[in-house]
């Protein structure tokens, strides 16, 4: 996009906001209580995919910023949001649900899958548009399941990417 000075210099846009934080290789389990809402609707339920079982590392952030367990969306407005993840189950038939958080209220939308067997390696992803959203919101993830157990979050990432005001 152009300076607009006729200068022949370049500028980002202020739209081009985005950022990535991500877990790799983690090996440390996150113990999950057992939710006593097996649909996983219950948002008291869910706790926060943060300290030593959820290694967070900022991968890239352009006008937002990392902090920890969450990312800070610096922008009113509307975001792309992309979460994968890839993790182990120790529980046999364990329903595992995901969400996201604006501050602390937690998305009507939820990521489900079952472990099929004990220590069963699972694969998520989704994309959704979140908004609006007021400047320096902070965007974090969820986790909750019907048995108590343990959950290894191996390898995860989660995008935002800056849409419009």
């Amino acid at each position: 996009m152009s300076d607009g000075a006729a200068s022949g210099a370049f500028q980002d846009s202020m739209y081009n906001v985005h950022g990535q934080m991500v877990i790799t290789g983690n090996t440390t389990a996150k113990t999950l209580v057992a939710a006593a809402d097996t649909t996983l609707n219950t948002d008291a339920q869910y706790s926060k995919l943060t300290g030593a079982s959820a290694p967070w590392a900022n991968q890239y952030s352009d006008g937002v910023t990392f902090a920890t367990d969450h990312i800070t969306l610096t922008n009113a407005g509307y975001y792309m949001v992309s979460f994968w993840a890839s993790f182990t189950i120790a529980s046999i038939n364990n329903f595992v649900g995901f969400k996201y958080a604006l501050d602390t209220t937690l998305s009507t939308q939820k990521l489900v899958t079952q472990a099929a067997t004990a220590n069963d390696r699972r694969n998520v992803s989704a994309t959704s548009i979140v908004g609006p959203v007021t400047a320096n919101q902070q965007l974090s993830m969820y986790i909750a399941g019907t048995i108590g157990t343990n959950i290894t979050m191996t390898d995860c990432g989660l995008m935002v990417a800056y849409l419009h005001a």
